[in-house]
Parts: C-alpha cells; structure tokens; sequence
C-alpha cells in the first residue's frame, strides 16, 4: 500500500485492496481461474446460474482437493422478477446396500475415506437441473472452460498445491489415484501444469451426452465396477435412481433479518 502526503493512517485501515463494486453482478470462488470462467459466462450475457455451475466444474478441475465430479450440491435461488426462493438438495443418498452389518471395523463409526465413505454422487444432476429451470446456456457451455484445463493443464496455485501435498499419502495408497494426481510419483509443486486427460474425456462426455451418461451410461457402468472391485456399496441401480430434490429452505429470523 502507497500512503500519499496528507494521508492519515487510521486504526481502521482494514485492507490494501478496494472493496469489489460492480452494477451488473459479481463472482467468488476459491479459485481465480474458476472466478474467470464464471465472470466470462456474466459478461457474454449469462445469469448467475450459468456463472456458479462453470465456476463449480473449473474448480472440479483446478482444484481437485475440494470439490468434483464425486460431490454433492446444494442451491438457494433468489428469482428476482417473481421474489421466489427456490431450495435444490442434489446430494446423494446412501447405496442401498449399504449397512452397519457389512461395515468393516462398524465400532469404529462411519470412516472418513475410503470407499464405503461414499454415497451417490449427485452434482452432476444437480448442475444439468438448474441450467435446464433456471440457465440461459446449454451443460457443454458451461462445462467448457473445465474440459480445457484438464485438456491443456493449469498452473497449481499455493493453497492448492498445500492441500494436495497433505493428500499425498492417501493418493500414494491408491495406484489408480496416484497414477492421475500424482505425476512424478509426488504431489504437483506450486507453478508447475498439471493436465488431467482423463477428466477431460469424462466432462466431454457430460458435455456431449448430458448427464444421463454419468447415470445410466458408460460412466455408471464404470463407477459401479470400481465400487464392485473395491468392495463398496455402490452399483448401478443406486447411480440410476438418483434423484436431485426440490425443496423448502429452512428459514428463521434474526435481528429483524430473514435467513435461508
């Protein structure tokens, strides 16, 4: 920060950055490359929807440590032309096979990785179902920038590249992990490119095929097979039946404020 002649520093002084104002909308990720491809999708003309779901599929590939195809989503939409909330649980139940019985080490409790820590994966419904209700633009426009930067590579960032040297002896534990994230046998360092090829015929699956395919298709079949392989719960009748839900936000009041 330049502190000109006349200025006077003040105890308040809370930053050396402006505070973001815009007129027509603004964006926030975890990600400058994911906050990017959703503000292009604003200034071609997108709405927020459009935005939130490019932005949710770059970071599935930029950074791979918080969010991905695996995941769940959850939505509050505020329709401004109506004054309507609009509430979307897309995350994925248990498999139906699952239970305590064939839980191993069930005294334990649920574990926290592995594969019977997984219940379906419900992002990808979720994403095609707000673009189709709520969108201006089709899944492949928005899965575009993500197919990209898994086709072309990125430059890992600092947070990123922490995050994934902390996962890197769980990644070493799993060959057909270590095989995709760990290039070099180790974690990617800040600064390098990191392509994820595989990823890219995944997302131009979705991107050609909408996501019945992750469903129903060669992807479920694919999911379901792993599971099988690995001993899970998961099968293609838990991927088929999947569900995204529409629902009632909870609400409560506080301090004369509304909160969703």
């Amino acid at each position: 920060m330049t502190i000109l002649p006349g200025d006077r520093p003040t105890s308040n002084l809370r930053a050396t950055r402006s505070v973001v104002l815009a007129r027509n909308g603004l964006i926030a990720t975890s990600h400058p490359l994911a906050s990017a491809a959703g503000l292009q999708i604003l200034t071609n003309g997108g709405n927020a929807i459009d935005a939130a779901i490019t932005a949710a599929a770059t970071l599935a590939v930029v950074e791979p440590t918080m969010t991905g195809l695996g995941g769940d989503l959850f939505a509050l939409l505020h329709d401004r032309r109506t004054g309507t909330i609009h509430a979307l649980n897309a995350s994925g139940r248990a498999p139906l096979a699952a239970s305590l019985e064939t839980l191993p080490y069930r005294e334990r409790g649920m574990p926290l990785h592995g594969i019977h820590s997984i219940s379906v994966p419900g992002a990808v419904d979720g994403w095609q179902l707000l673009l189709k209700r709520h969108g201006t633009v089709s899944l492949a426009r928005a899965l575009a920038p993500a197919i990209d930067y898994a086709r072309k590579g990125f430059a890992v960032t600092e947070v990123v590249a922490r995050q994934w040297k902390s996962a890197e002896a769980l990644l070493t534990g799993d060959p057909t992990a270590a095989d995709i994230f760990l290039p070099h046998g180790r974690a990617p360092r800040v600064g390098e490119v990191f392509t994820n090829p595989k990823l890219a015929v995944t997302l131009e699956r979705l991107a050609s095929d909408g996501r019945d395919t992750f469903y129903e298709g060669a992807l479920a079949r694919a999911i379901a097979a792993d599971s099988r392989q690995r001993g899970g719960w998961l099968d293609e009748s838990d991927l088929v039946t999947h569900r995204s839900d529409w629902v009632e936000p909870l609400h409560t009041t506080f301090h004369g404020h509304e909160i969703l």
